[in-house]
């Protein structure tokens, strides 16, 4: 009998699709990792106007750290990436609020006419500058180094979806 090497395939794996399966599922299983971390971080996020205390998730004046929380899959070594994409310039404002550190803060230094003693004070004198076209003079700032304590947020929503990743490779391979 002669020997049949079609029949012979069946019985062993075909490794590039066995190797495509599970990458295809371990890029399911991390992307919906990926995005569970993401949701957890930003409903953490409160928008408030105040600032949070020490230790607890940031509050969001504006809401721009929370509409720029992003996940990515990365094919290289199959994980993936979670966190604050930078949309100006590198302040490191996510990586102080998250680990803590110095921040620089930028305050307006009262000047001539800039400390009004009630509202209806600093109206007319922006009325008086409307009615003779001219502007404010330039504000002037004075910038001071502070010491930001951490507000985690991301390591806190990774460690609450953790005990969730296993049941998401569970049946990433069919």
């Amino acid at each position: 009998m002669p020997f049949d090497v079609e029949a012979a395939r069946k019985f062993f794996f075909d490794l590039e699709a066995v190797r495509s399966a599970v990458d295809a599922g371990a890029r399911r299983a991390l992307s919906k990792f990926g995005a569970f971390v993401r949701t957890r971080a930003r409903s953490s996020i409160r928008k408030r106007k105040k600032a949070s205390a020490p230790g607890r998730p940031p509050s969001s004046h504006s809401g721009v750290l929370k509409r720029f929380l992003y996940f990515g899959y990365d094919p290289g070594p199959q994980s993936v990436v979670i966190g604050p994409v930078l949309a100006g310039p590198k302040t490191g404002a996510p990586e102080t609020l998250e680990y803590s550190g110095p921040a620089l803060l930028r305050e307006p230094v009262p000047g001539p006419g800039r400390k009004a003693k009630s509202r209806a004070q600093a109206l007319a004198y922006r009325k008086l500058l409307r009615l003779k076209r001219l502007t404010a003079p330039p504000r002037e700032y004075r910038v001071k180094v502070i010491a930001v304590k951490a507000r985690p947020y991301m390591g806190p929503a990774f460690q609450a979806e953790l005990p969730r990743a296993p049941q998401l490779f569970k049946d990433a391979i069919h």
